[in-house]
């Protein structure tokens, strides 16, 4: 092998007899993302980030590549959306990343949509009494039923079926099984509960600001029912909570107050490693 040029060696910074611990200081500063890795079927793809990270010091050496690797899987935030209605790429996701590797993550977010909770029920929890409220309300909510009718797939004709896209701690293992994660070693899973249909939601339909202040707000009391009915179906293992439980995380891409405001669910894991 050539040797390096003697002053070129002097120059050379003995990294690897650094202490374990600054070595992980160091690996913090270079892979820790502000936002959050999105996976994708090629792999995870870094998602509102005003950092960059740099995954390329994995391949300076196998001991390099192994206390890295823990620290960019296993401290960044992996955000899966709608984790009970992905795509169905976490296979490829698996084999891009290599299992090894799919094996460290441990903190995930995600969504849950309550249309799939109101299906799972049987009920209809968006049900207002609209001879009680103002005739611009009772449009909105008219409009947002359609919405929530036309996103759901369901027709005057389809009969209301038990939904199998609901919050369950074997589906979400399930799912995340496929991408080569084990649910068992997971240190972190926030899931964030939204209202499909706030999305849709035309201000228009209200015709003035005030009254659809007051529809979102007759809306969120209807999600404290769905709220409730999760964590008595799940507890064990889920526990409600507030954002600002799971803001300290990773959260710097967070800066709508609507993601402030809905009902998040924590699920909090042993794995220490």
């Amino acid at each position: 092998m050539p040797q390096l040029p003697s002053n070129l060696n002097k120059s050379i910074f003995p990294f690897l007899k650094l202490p374990a611990e600054l070595r992980i200081l160091v690996y913090v500063e270079l892979l820790i993302s502000d936002g959050r890795l999105v996976p994708t079927w090629r792999g995870p793809r870094c998602y509102l980030q005003r950092k960059n990270i740099y995954p390329a010091i994995l391949r300076t050496c196998q001991l390099v590549h192994q206390e890295a690797a823990a620290v960019l899987y296993g401290k960044n935030v992996f955000d899966f959306g709608n984790i009970l209605d992905l795509p169905n790429y976490g296979a490829s996701f698996a084999k891009h990343i290599g299992p090894y590797h799919a094996s460290l993550i441990r903190i995930l977010v995600a969504e849950a949509s309550v249309a799939s909770e109101a299906l799972h029920s049987c009920e209809d929890i968006f049900s207002i009494d609209k001879s009680r409220i103002s005739p611009f309300i009772a449009q909105a909510t008219l409009a947002a039923e359609a919405s929530l009718a036309a996103e759901t797939s369901l027709t005057a004709e389809t009969p209301l079926s038990p939904s199998t896209t609901y919050i369950s701690k074997s589906r979400i293992a399930a799912i995340v099984a496929a991408f080569g994660i084990d649910f068992a070693r997971l240190r972190m899973l926030a899931i964030h509960l939204q209202p499909r249909n706030e999305m849709y939601f035309d201000r228009k339909a209200a015709r003035a600001i005030d009254a659809a202040e007051q529809w979102f707000k007759m809306r969120d009391v209807e999600m404290e029912r769905v709220v409730d009915g999760i964590v008595e179906r799940e507890k064990g293992w889920l526990r409600r909570a507030w954002f600002a439980d799971v803001e300290g995380v990773c959260f710097e891409w967070v800066t709508s107050w609507v993601w402030a405001r809905r009902p998040w669910f924590l699920y909090e894991g042993d794995c220490d490693d």
